[in-house]
């Protein structure tokens, strides 16, 4: 319950979308279904992806990038860095702000 408030809190408060059609689709999408069946059919298949990313690239550089990409989204978020340094980073269709 608490990732789908800080999801709609974003979204709403925020702006964080791309556009008002999706934030109202993601918005009824999210009401629609459980917590539990939210978590299942979104969010771990992607948590899923990038576990797999994570292992077919593992090495200390790696861990070296993540630990500076985590310090510079908290000092700008909106910035895309992330998919320039790792190109096979996966994207979800449900977590694209």
């Amino acid at each position: 319950m608490r990732s789908k408030l800080i999801v709609v809190i974003k979204i709403v408060l925020l702006g964080n979308c791309p556009s008002s059609h999706t934030c109202s689709a993601l918005l009824k999408d999210m009401v629609s279904i459980s917590d539990k069946e939210y978590y299942k059919t979104r969010i771990f298949p992607y948590k899923g992806k990038l576990e797999q990313g994570y292992f077919i690239n593992l090495s200390l550089w790696v861990d070296f990038l993540i630990l500076f990409l985590t310090g510079l989204k908290i000092i700008a978020p909106t910035t895309k860095l992330e998919y320039k340094l790792f190109p096979s980073l996966p994207i979800s269709e449900y977590f694209k702000f």
